[in-house]
């Protein structure tokens, strides 16, 4: 089992891929982070469905990222402090980390350059010596906008 932290309190992670959907104990859940939704859920050993809530959840860790899912929510009566992490969040994590971050900085806006700023722009031009044609990079100051 993994660590990661769930709405800001770490918790166990099981990875469960018979299951569909996340599941939470209720005790980890703020009201705010009810959605209204519900969800029918069967387990593996019950004859009747249950109706559960779904909750937003804030779900990171250092190796997987920030994710911010939905899970259903489950009494308080079962918490031994284990998140059950589904498929379809398990997903979202598998393509969090597929996707590169890109770094990059802005130093300063290029509209506050003054027009008159020149710069170097390298032209190559063809001077023919004998019969062969030799590239020669002629530099050309003028206002190219660099």
């Amino acid at each position: 089992m993994s660590k990661a932290l769930v709405n800001n309190v770490e918790m166990s992670i099981l990875r469960d891929t018979g299951a569909s959907i996340d599941f939470v104990i209720k005790n980890h859940v703020s009201s705010e982070d009810f959605t209204g939704e519900t969800v029918w859920v069967k387990q593996a050993l019950d004859l009747n469905f249950t109706c559960l809530p779904l909750a937003r959840i804030e779900f990171q860790s250092s190796d997987l990222g920030r994710i911010v899912t939905k899970a259903a929510v489950i009494e308080a009566v079962l918490d031994n402090g284990v998140y059950l992490l589904g498929n379809r969040t398990a997903d979202l994590i598998a393509k969090q980390k597929l996707t590169s971050n890109v770094n990059a900085v802005v130093t300063r806006s290029q509209r506050a350059r003054p027009e008159s700023t020149k710069c170097a722009v390298l032209v190559p031009q063809y001077i023919p010596i004998t019969s062969k044609k030799i590239p020669i990079l002629h530099v050309n100051l003028q206002n190219a906008g660099c």
